[in-house]
């Protein structure tokens, strides 16, 4: 009886100790978890055939981001894009291409250390003020209601984040997860919640957002399961849309013909009229 337990305590020990290493390991490693960039050297050449420039931008630590902007002909407006947690600019570049072609500038940034990018991720509030910050910068020229946003994948944190601080006319949604700690109860319950240091609590930065919602997920996505969207609907405006695309997976959503057509239909439209606050006019006498 002893023998046993003494193994079973050396059993119990043993697991807690890698229970432990694991969660430590997910804790202090989480943006090599999360974060895949490639980096590229400053004198990359972007290939596209759209007319374009580079910028880079000064953030108030002193590290330079970078971005690309995409010129459209007689522009209707302005698409800020915000890409996904691998690569960098040029691996965006072909689906923003289309966006380009229905009469849109395009914006996109690299995060820290990706592509041109100077620096690295360190945090979720650098992470979130990098994008909010780099899109004052950009588009001066357009009214809040020529601008829209657009994140995918893991850039649905910072375009709803983003939302939630600015006016604009539309921010659509690619493949969004509700939070990361929503997406740790669902797919690693056995992780402690204070192993997430990056909440990136999208749910909550909607709810904040003044301006239409989109949400377009495919039904076939292994990466961020389709209920995120549905969670996320739970809590949408009456003019808020989700729409499931049957055979998307998690990528290249600019290919597939139902996202086009309804994007299309989005940037195009005319800005919804604003809600004025409730106003009681006075008693007169």
């Amino acid at each position: 009886m002893t023998d046993f337990k003494t193994r079973t305590y050396k059993a119990l020990g043993f697991l807690t100790f890698l229970y432990l290493t694991v969660s430590g390991i997910f804790f202090f490693q989480q943006e090599k978890l999360m974060f895949h960039p490639n980096p590229l050297e400053k004198n990359h050449r972007f290939e596209t055939k759209v007319p374009h420039y580079e910028h880079y931008f000064k953030m108030a630590d002193g590290t330079k981001l970078h971005g690309v902007y995409l010129e459209a002909e007689n522009p209707k407006g302005l698409v800020y894009y915000y890409h996904g947690n691998t690569g960098d600019i040029s691996t965006y570049l072909p689906s923003c291409e289309f966006y380009v072609a229905s009469g849109f500038d395009v914006f996109l940034m690299d995060y820290r250390g990706f592509g041109k990018s100077d620096g690295k991720i360190s945090s979720e509030q650098q992470f979130l003020s990098d994008a909010l910050e780099v899109y004052k910068m950009v588009g001066t020229d357009f009214t809040s209601e020529e601008k829209i946003i657009i994140g995918y994948s893991i850039g649905t944190a910072p375009a709803a984040y983003v939302a939630s601080k600015v006016n604009s006319k539309e921010v659509i949604l690619l493949a969004p997860f509700t939070s990361m700690h929503y997406l740790r109860e669902h797919l690693y319950p056995w992780l402690p919640s204070i192993a997430v240091n990056y909440p990136l609590d999208i749910q909550q930065f909607l709810k904040e957002a003044p301006m239409p919602v989109t949400i377009f997920h495919g039904l076939e996505d292994n990466i961020i399961p389709f209920d995120c969207a549905l969670q996320l609907r739970k809590d949408f405006k009456e003019e808020d849309q989700l729409f499931p695309i049957p055979g998307q997976d998690h990528m290249k959503f600019e290919n597939q013909k139902q996202y086009r057509k309804q994007v299309k239909k989005i940037l195009h439209r005319a800005p919804q009229a604003k809600k004025s606050p409730l106003f009681i006019k006075p008693a007169t006498t």
